[in-house]
């Protein structure tokens, strides 16, 4: 009887992997993203815009790596909280026109996306507490920026 790794495979295998696929491409996606975003905070001369980039490119490559060595479940985990960290510094960062709020929105849902709630139920729990936490966080924190509007 083989072992499989409790973090990434269901009885089949293929939702693990499809899960595995899914952090791998978005860090290369998200990776691309940095790059241009990199590019532009140095035309600019914003060092929080040019670091959050590179804080991004650099988690994108961690991820990828971990997903390839078979660490599924700790790619994933670090997508989030990587992604989470990205939007709060956003908030801090972009005009309240930009809606920053509503991009955490879309964090709270994505543990669904990457984890399985038969298998991971207590990491999509925490991952939706602390997205909740971070995003109530935004909301009731008075807009500071660190940046220039």
């Amino acid at each position: 009887m083989a072992l499989r790794s409790f973090h990434s495979d269901n009885e089949n295998g293929s939702q693990g992997s499809r899960r595995a696929q899914t952090a791998k491409f978005t860090s290369a996606f998200v990776f691309a993203i940095a790059v241009v975003w990199l590019c532009i905070g140095v035309l600019i001369k914003e060092a929080l815009v040019s670091s959050t980039a590179a804080m991004l490119m650099l988690t994108s490559v961690f991820i990828y790596i971990l997903a390839q060595h078979g660490r599924d479940w700790w790619a994933r985990v670090l997508w989030i909280v990587s992604a989470t960290v990205a939007v709060l510094l956003g908030h801090f960062t972009v005009h309240p026109v930009g809606n920053v709020e509503v991009m955490m929105l879309a964090m709270v849902g994505a543990p669904f996306l990457l984890f399985s709630l038969r298998r991971e139920r207590t990491t999509v729990a925490i991952i939706i507490s602390l997205n909740i936490a971070v995003l109530l966080f935004m909301l009731f924190t008075p807009m500071i920026y660190l940046v220039r509007p």
